[in-house]
């Protein structure tokens, strides 16, 4: 079969690490895969990933439009583009591919176009028949498989239908670190004997690494002077990435707070750290959790369902969204 994936900017985030780790294993099985960018981004860490496994990826240099017309024309000029390449199966990931490659895939030539719901409903207009696009592409899938219940209760709710809708968790790859706890400490200055935690996640407005910062000012102040633990901040710096420098910058925590961008060997920082930190506000299930379970770490995040879903409901170690106070309390108690 020939498989063709449709992801946003070819940007790395959750969903396209889910992705690749899906078309891997379908390289594994003899199938054929593409991926496609709607527009392809500046950064290049997923594209050379892709182009070490073998996948071919291509920019499909969509326009956005903000008049409906303007939609229709762009998305039906999407489909044509994509018809030459002969895909058998569509999966596109995230609401914008999700909508505009649903909404008349047929023209593609596929047998079926798949809707991949990564998260708990972003993008979704509040008024379901508002926006008619985004109504007629989730008619016309040919069904929805979400990485969350959280998802699916979403999607369940939006659009009550008869269309096949499954839930597919993560997966993630459990790799042994590529690099030792004293060697990535080493290449950043840092003493072996530091008190590491890590957020995985890119800093945009779907995180909420304000709060915390805030709990590790809360949890610095805490502690005797001599110490100098250090947390990691792992993500693409997107639209928050600023006003997090300047809150950094405001609390005086720049020894104690290292933002490293994107990471290519993340598998090898997770190990060398010690805590797992994670503060948000809604998600699936964040791959920034999943792979620090795997690697044995402890685990400190916001109380909400799909992060409920990866550590279980009893887990000790949750805090209610935007409490810094009891984020810094957990993280006093871990250290």
């Amino acid at each position: 079969m020939k498989f063709g994936f449709i992801v946003d900017s070819g940007g790395m985030g959750g969903a396209e690490r889910q992705a690749m780790i899906l078309a891997d294993q379908l390289l594994k099985g003899k199938h054929e895969v593409i991926f496609f960018f709607l527009n392809q981004s500046n950064e290049t860490l997923f594209g050379s990933q892709l182009s070490e496994k073998g996948i071919p990826y291509y920019d499909l240099g969509f326009s956005f439009s903000s008049s409906h017309i303007g939609r229709i024309i762009n998305i039906l000029k999407l489909m044509l583009k994509l018809r030459k390449f002969k895909i058998e199966i569509l999966m596109p990931y995230t609401i914008r591919p999700n909508v505009n490659v649903n909404f008349f895939w047929q023209l593609t030539g596929a047998k079926c176009c798949i809707w991949n719901q990564r998260d708990e409903g972003r993008g979704f207009s509040k008024q379901k028949y508002r926006d008619k696009i985004l109504w007629i592409a989730l008619k016309n899938t040919s069904g929805f498989i979400s990485n969350s219940q959280d998802g699916f209760q979403f999607l369940k709710s939006y659009i009550p239908e008869t269309k096949p809708m499954i839930t597919v968790n993560n997966g993630i790859l459990v790799n042994r670190p590529e690099s030792s706890r004293e060697q990535v400490l080493k290449s950043a200055d840092i003493s072996p004997n530091a008190f590491i935690a890590i957020m995985v996640a890119n800093l945009t407005q779907y995180k909420d690494h304000f709060t915390l910062v805030k709990a590790w000012k809360q949890f610095i102040v805490s502690i005797p002077d001599e110490k100098l633990p250090i947390l990691f901040l792992a993500g693409k710096p997107a639209e928050t990435a600023d006003k997090i420098k300047l809150q950094i910058s405001s609390f005086g925590l720049e020894e104690h707070v290292r933002l490293l961008g994107t990471v290519e060997d993340i598998n090898s920082l997770i190990h060398a750290s010690d805590l797992c930190l994670f503060s948000s506000l809604h998600e699936g299930v964040p791959n920034g959790i999943l792979e620090s379970m795997a690697a044995s770490k402890a685990v400190i995040a916001s109380d909400i369902p799909g992060i409920r879903e990866a550590l279980g409901s009893d887990y000790p170690h949750l805090f209610k969204p935007e409490d810094h106070l009891s984020m810094a309390n957990h993280i006093s108690e871990l250290f």
